[in-house]
């Protein structure tokens, strides 16, 4: 019998010699779910290098160290601009995670605490994999609105209404979003308002395109904004591409059905 292309013969005597440090060695028995947690335990290690268990095991352990140094190195300025969700998530739901992880007998276990949405794919693997994808994610969007005045991201925020601050929204979004919308129209992003003749204006301009000619324009305008205000960090401006899509949609849409004010 395989597991994820692994034989047991092989897994077999280090799911044993952890099921021994597992119960201190006074046992070698264990409940049926407990032994699938120390295989899965088993196989994770062994995935995060595709080598060996202590290999990988080894990796776990420092990947934890790094992410938690770096999360305790950011946290000191960690802005939540007045989103409950975005604060919860990022000063207790992530400290909990490091708290709880064991890289040793349940390095699988998932981060169930991400109430707070980003954009991207944070990939398959569930433990610090997604954890550091996760605090990746988090960060860029630090370094994004950090940049901006917290009086300009305020104002943006709240011409959007109050929902932003206790539902999980992205805040990233909404103010890029608004962004794009200025420089597609040849605005200065700074101003914080758009007449209504401007709305007319960005019906004209998204209806006039492809979704995928908007997406590739909005793209080009993120990655020139990337490269003027944050030269040479790469990450960022990867991070910032991943909003494309969902706000190119957005605009779509709204410019179909008439509702562009509620979205910009």
């Amino acid at each position: 019998m395989a597991y994820m292309g692994y034989e047991a013969a092989d897994l077999l005597p280090l799911v044993q010699e952890l099921t021994e440090r597992y119960t201190s060695k006074a046992s070698t028995s264990v409940p049926w779910e407990t032994a699938q947690q120390l295989m899965e335990a088993v196989l994770y290690c062994i995935g995060e290098t595709q080598e060996t268990y202590d290999l990988g095991y080894r990796l776990v352990i420092r990947r934890t160290e790094e992410a938690r140094k770096l999360y305790n190195k950011w946290i000191v300025s960690f802005n939540g601009y007045g989103c409950s969700v975005y604060r919860k998530t990022v000063t207790r739901n992530i400290p909990g995670f490091f708290k709880w992880y064991d890289p040793r007998f349940n390095p699988q276990q998932d981060f169930t605490g991400q109430d707070y949405p980003v954009p991207g794919d944070l990939g398959k693997r569930p433990g610090i994999d997604r954890v550091d994808r996760y605090l990746a994610c988090i960060w860029a969007e630090q370094r994004f609105l950090g940049s901006l005045s917290p009086d300009y991201v305020g104002a943006v925020l709240t011409a959007r209404g109050q929902g932003w601050r206790d539902l999980p929204v992205n805040l990233g979004e909404i103010v890029l979003r608004k962004i794009l919308v200025h420089l597609l129209l040849g605005i200065s992003p700074e101003e914080t308002a758009l007449e209504p003749d401007k709305y007319e204006m960005l019906a004209a301009a998204v209806g006039a395109v492809s979704g995928e000619r908007l997406a590739e324009r909005l793209r080009g305008l993120s990655r020139r904004l990337a490269a003027r205000y944050f030269p040479g960090d790469e990450a960022l401006a990867a991070y910032l591409d991943c909003y494309i899509p969902g706000i190119a949609a957005e605009l779509a849409n709204g410019a179909e059905h008439g509702c562009l004010q509620r979205i910009v």
